[in-house]
């Protein structure tokens, strides 16, 4: 008997992160396909209790030395007193060999959970 396994292509990718604090925990998550030089993201967060959050992802990407984003590129939810809140999807086309990684931002009174995904390239 042979067993075939699948593989993800070289050229495609997924990161998925999440951490947590203040109660809360936020998920950032993108897609990316290199060989059609675009990349989907998104994310979701949620919280132990009703309270005051407000989310917003966006990628972030360098071609020289320093990290930058454009705000037209921002997706957000909120403020809003609720337990759970999403973003997304967004889909971006990319620059072929710049790095690229996403954030999300969750804003709750007296606090902040900030999650980034993994560097990718277009």
């Amino acid at each position: 008997m042979t067993l075939a396994l699948l593989a993800t292509p070289a050229w495609a990718g997924t990161s998925r992160v999440s951490k947590s604090g203040h109660g809360c925990k936020v998920t950032a998550s993108v897609n990316w396909n290199s060989s059609a030089n675009r990349y989907t993201y998104s994310g979701k967060a949620g919280c132990s209790s009703r309270r005051s959050m407000k989310l917003w992802c966006f990628p972030v990407h360098r071609h020289s030395f320093s990290w930058h984003s454009h705000t037209g590129d921002i997706i957000q939810n909120g403020p809003r007193t609720t337990t759970s809140l999403g973003v997304g999807p967004a889909t971006k086309r990319g620059t072929n060999g710049d790095r690229y990684k996403i954030n999300c931002k969750l804003e709750v009174p007296r606090g902040r959970v900030v999650v980034e995904t993994g560097q990718f390239n277009l």
